[in-house]
């Protein structure tokens, strides 16, 4: 593995056992995502995943694909996870990689909160605001950069390929179903909970600690089957 691709891993949590690897929401780092990690890493070591794009002399991907091609190569040296967790633009991109780790006779548990399944372009005159409530109105332009490309990545994102694996959707009521019913047609084993909250609070508190009830709840079904 080149060091480019072994500076996008951020290892949360070190040790033996079942691997739980965090992927980035749009933004590209794995700080919204901590809580979650934190409380994976009660199950054993965590591996954070950055986006390109947020060092100097990185470009930042525009394309779901783009980005699963580089956090595969990143990630295929560590061996399979048993678990994937995203959220947001995180979630689509634990369930692709999820596809690939499938067409190797492996089916790690996909964990996606609130995340897009089909495309939403954002208007021109929304994107600016979008960028800011992600971006937290950083004046960092690499950070910019990358949140932009992100918004493009999952905006035009479109799930399209079944995945045979356990699968979690923690949905925020707020948002747009399409994505849920979207998800729905397309895992074969998918459990869906809700959290009453909009997509930008539900990793804070007071939500996360459902989101958190509904992973254990989940987790804890698969090692009891």
């Amino acid at each position: 593995m080149t060091s480019a691709l072994a500076s996008l891993l951020v290892p949360i949590k070190r040790g033996t056992g079942p691997l739980s690897v965090v992927l980035p929401p749009a933004g590209g780092g794995v700080g919204p995502c901590l809580g979650a990690a934190a409380h994976l890493a009660r199950r054993g070591p965590v591996q954070g995943v950055r986006a390109s794009g947020l060092m100097a002399g990185e470009e930042p991907d525009t394309e779901v694909a783009a980005m699963v091609e580089r956090y595969w190569a990143a990630l295929e040296p560590l061996g399979a996870p048993s678990v994937l967790f995203g959220w947001s633009l995180g979630g689509s991109l634990a369930w692709e990689l999820a596809l690939r780790y499938a067409e190797l006779g492996r089916r790690p548990a996909v964990v996606m909160v609130d995340s897009p399944a089909v495309a939403e372009p954002v208007p021109d005159d929304q994107r600016d605001h979008l960028r800011d409530l992600i971006a937290g109105g950083t004046d960092d332009e690499a950070v910019r950069a990358t949140t932009d490309a992100h918004i493009t990545a999952a905006s035009g994102y479109q799930a399209r390929q079944c995945y045979p694996g356990p699968a979690l959707l923690v949905a925020c009521r707020r948002e747009n179903p399409a994505h849920a019913a979207a998800w729905r047609d397309l895992a074969g084993h998918l459990r869906i909970a809700e959290v009453d909250c909009g997509h930008f609070e539900v990793l804070a508190s007071p939500h996360l600690a459902a989101v958190l009830g509904h992973l254990d709840e989940f987790l804890n079904s698969l090692e009891e089957a």
